[in-house]
């Protein structure tokens, strides 16, 4: 990758980050057509379109980089979650055991394990694809200001959907906001057993040290 293309790219993350998924999208774009596919370049212009909602397009990426370059854990899991949303069972619950047959002690991969008793079982699983929508309707509620509310629509999808890290890290944001120190650090910790993600440490850390201050005021 030359210079130009390693500014894409840091370009296409900083935007992904920043919520900016259309812009992303644009970088990516850029950087596969420049390469010509080389590897990577499908998978991040697919997490830049699944990051915009762009199921379909994702898909596509997803499989092209598994036709070009062969399965991984991290390639069937993102596809798998591709198609967990499109609300695929049968092709869901393949991907998933797909996965986990190639994982290799993932720290995400008990997020997988959840996913396929979601998948083994058709009532759970068609009550879980309403999760998506009910964690847009709390970002929306978050947008707007309606931190309560916001609450509401996260804790319902994470019922629904017991492995929807965004619903459990989400709700304990906003318990944070709330004041609800102890219950927030109920859910992050949940989102982090699934994920075992970095970010979601941190926000255990944080809550763990307002609670500890909590007391010490007390």
């Amino acid at each position: 990758m030359n210079l130009l293309d390693k500014l894409y790219a840091r370009f296409g993350f900083n935007a992904l980050v920043s919520g900016q998924h259309q812009k992303a999208e644009t970088y990516f774009r850029k950087i596969r057509t420049r390469t010509g596919e080389a590897m990577g370049s499908n998978h991040n212009l697919g997490m830049a379109c699944l990051a915009a909602g762009n199921l379909a397009g994702a898909k596509d990426c997803f499989l092209r980089e598994i036709e070009l370059f062969g399965p991984s854990y991290s390639r069937a899991r993102v596809l798998a979650d591709v198609y967990f949303a499109l609300a695929d069972q049968p092709k869901s619950l393949e991907t998933y055991m797909l996965a986990k047959r190639l994982a290799q002690g993932e720290k995400d991969l008990p997020q997988v394990e959840e996913r396929l008793k979601l998948c083994r079982s058709p009532g759970r699983f068609k009550a879980a694809s309403g999760a998506s929508s009910l964690c847009r309707e709390g970002l929306a509620a978050e947008q707007a200001g309606d931190v309560q509310e916001a609450l509401s629509r996260y804790v319902r999808a994470a019922d629904l959907d017991p492995a929807n890290v965004q619903a459990l890290n989400n709700a304990g944001a906003c318990l944070e906001r709330l004041g609800k120190l102890r219950t927030a650090q109920k859910y992050f910790k949940q989102a982090f057993a699934l994920s075992g993600l970095k970010a979601i440490e941190k926000n255990i850390k944080k809550i763990e040290k307002a609670i500890s201050k909590q007391k010490d005021n007390a």
